[in-house]
């Protein structure tokens, strides 16, 4: 761990020292076609939809490439010129416009650049390295041998002896022979399997490629799985201790971490031995959390050290508005705070805006919903001044906030985690609008969410879960899956893709598409998935296997608008008809839209407006 961490750090440091140029290319004020004013009031909008909105008349086309189109921003500024506007947007993602080569430019297109991805990747190790700090010390505390630890266990709860936090709720696992050897193998790994680790929240060594001592380590899990599920009546029919010994060998070991999608907090740490990663090693959830890497006040793209002085000193005498109301207290949106600020500020303002998690009671760790509230109340604002109120927002919202130029600027304190888990719009709309129209979703619909990663999914899952509880965030059927990605539905989603159109359409049928019916490719990627998602539970079935898609309806939700909720089930079942076994293996997602009464055409507000415009 000192040496990952270290590096982390040092990746820190070294960005602090160095800046990335401004702008390379003729600034954008130099442009005469670009110094008309413009008006904005767009709130949580992709950057290319806010783009093309724009009133181009007489001005060079202005675009957005593939990874900074898709980014949603919040943008309140009046009568500012055009270039500002697009300065603000570069100047809030840390992204540059390009120019093409006509003379003048015909088009300005705004990129993510090579020195903001590697900023980001460094930030977000280094976030990982602190939030993981408790799970790579607990490798440390293997020099207390297991019978003692097991000891200490005991006597915290008969004794009420006192051990450090770490130790408190860990010496359990310290103390028994499959988790301890899991920490073994922590341990052991490369910095490479510890990045992959954290970055992917899971780490599989394959048993064809486990070194002589991860087979060691296998087999004794698989000793341990075995005595375990023999003592709880748990083996499968025909299985003996020894045959959960020989599936560890043969499919190996998989480990996972539970993160918080905000924090890269670890909060969890668990393993399986030709099974999936459902037994525990660690828990580090009642720990404290981990500074964060960026404060809350400050340029988050020129980091400095602290001297002591505040920054923005001249807004440390303004005072905050007192008009300012959060009306829906705790279930209030960064979006909601951002159209307060404009009411009542006279500076142009920037945002990142994420959809999985708007709500500060979602942004202080994961809320299960048959849990209590565990979030800080809404800050009090009353006498603080500007600068003191923007902290206090922050802090409750997650975000960090700085000046440049005359505007305000607002980040996730964590954008280059939460960005992970965020859904392109037009994998949206096409929800929204198979949905809305036919009640379910097609296979066109269902290879789209196949692009998405593990993260994107279970972001689905959020936006989703907002779709269907609307501004009162009641609870619906959707469930609470906590904060791992959803692994099982995203590796069924990609067998799905790997199939051609006649057999996807066969996914769809009652009776699926069986195993024989597939082509090698295609049976492969299936076995290998199950042997991933279900371990050797699922090898003994599969030869009999049929793979099929399922949708269920709920009842539509009343109120103002009609809510349709969907659950999409893939599953693998074994047998077929009045053969079918009880061996069945699943994965699925809610999906839901809202069905408003849209306002005629002619009452629709423009976001943008073009020449000057009283606020």
């Amino acid at each position: 761990m000192k040496t990952l961490f270290k590096m982390a750090l040092l990746f820190g440091a070294l960005e602090s020292a160095t800046l990335p140029p401004a702008e390379a290319q003729q600034p954008l004020s130099a442009d005469s076609r670009l110094s008309g004013n413009v008006t904005i009031e767009a709130g949580s909008l992709p950057i290319g939809a806010l783009l093309a909105k724009l009133p181009m008349a007489g001005k060079p086309e202005i675009l957005a490439d593939r990874a900074a189109r898709e980014e949603r921003v919040t943008v309140y500024a009046a009568n500012q010129p055009l270039h500002r506007i697009m300065g603000g947007l570069s100047h809030l993602m840390n992204y540059g416009w390009t120019a093409d080569e006509t003379q003048p430019a015909s088009r300005y297109t705004l990129a993510r650049t090579r020195w903001a991805e590697n900023y980001e990747r460094r930030l977000w190790r280094e976030t990982l390295a602190r939030g993981a700090k408790p799970l790579f010390q607990l490798a440390e505390h293997l020099n207390i041998p297991r019978e003692t630890a097991e000891k200490r266990w005991k006597a915290i709860f008969a004794e009420h002896t006192q051990e450090e936090p770490l130790l408190k709720q860990n010496l359990y696992y310290l103390g028994r022979d499959g988790p301890r050897t899991v920490i073994e193998i922590l341990a052991a790994m490369t910095e490479d399997q510890k990045w992959t680790l954290l970055e992917d929240q899971r780490l599989i060594l394959a048993g064809s490629a486990l070194t002589e001592r991860e087979r060691a380590h296998a087999r004794n899990l698989g000793v341990d799985q075995g005595k375990l599920l023999a003592r709880i009546g748990k083996l499968a029919e025909g299985e003996t201790p020894d045959s959960t010994v020989e599936w560890a060998e043969k499919l190996g070991v998989q480990l996972k971490v539970e993160e918080d999608p905000l924090t890269g907090r670890v909060v969890g740490f668990d393993y399986g031995a030709g099974t999936p990663a459902n037994m525990a090693a660690g828990y580090f959830g009642h720990l404290p959390k981990s500074d964060d890497v960026l404060p809350v006040r400050g340029d988050p793209y020129h980091r400095r050290k602290d001297d002591g002085k505040p920054q923005f000193p001249d807004l440390e005498k303004q005072p905050f508005p007192a008009a300012f109301q959060a009306k829906r207290g705790q279930l209030s949106t960064w979006p909601d705070m951002m159209r307060e600020l404009h009411r009542l500020l006279p500076y142009p303002l920037y945002a990142d805006d994420y959809l999985a998690y708007p709500a500060a009671r979602d942004r202080h760790g994961e809320r299960h919903p048959g849990l209590p509230e565990h979030v800080p109340p809404f800050p009090s604002l009353k006498g603080m001044s500007l600068a003191q109120a923007l902290d206090a927002l922050c802090n409750h919202f997650h975000r960090l906030w700085w000046r440049e130029g005359g505007s305000l600027y607002f980040r996730s304190r964590t954008w280059f985690i939460e960005r992970q888990y965020e859904v392109p719009q037009p994998i949206l709309d096409a929800i929204h609008s198979t949905l809305g129209v036919r009640g379910e979703i097609d296979a066109a619909t269902l290879l789209s969410l196949a692009s998405l990663t593990a993260k994107q999914l279970h972001g689905l899952d959020r936006v989703m879960g907002k779709v269907a509880g609307g501004d009162e965030d009641r609870e619906t059927v959707f469930s609470y899956y906590g904060s791992q990605p959803r692994w099982g539905a995203h590796e069924f989603l990609n067998v799905f893709a790997a199939l051609d159109s006649n057999r996807q359409k066969q996914v769809f049928s009652p009776q699926g598409l069986p195993l024989a019916g597939m082509n090698r490719r295609q049976r492969d990627a299936l076995i290998s998935m199950l042997a991933v998602e279900h371990g050797a539970d699922a090898l003994r079935n599969y030869p009999d296997l049929s793979l099929q898609i399922e949708q269920i309806k709920y009842p539509e939700m009343g109120g103002p608008t009609r809510v349709r909720i969907l659950e999409v089930r893939a599953r693998c079942w074994g047998g077929v008809g009045a053969a079918r076994s009880n061996a069945e293996y699943a994965a699925g997602f809610d999906l839901a839209c809202r069905l408003p009464r849209d306002p005629p055409a002619d009452e629709r507000a423009s976001p943008i407006k073009d020449g000057r415009t009283s606020r």
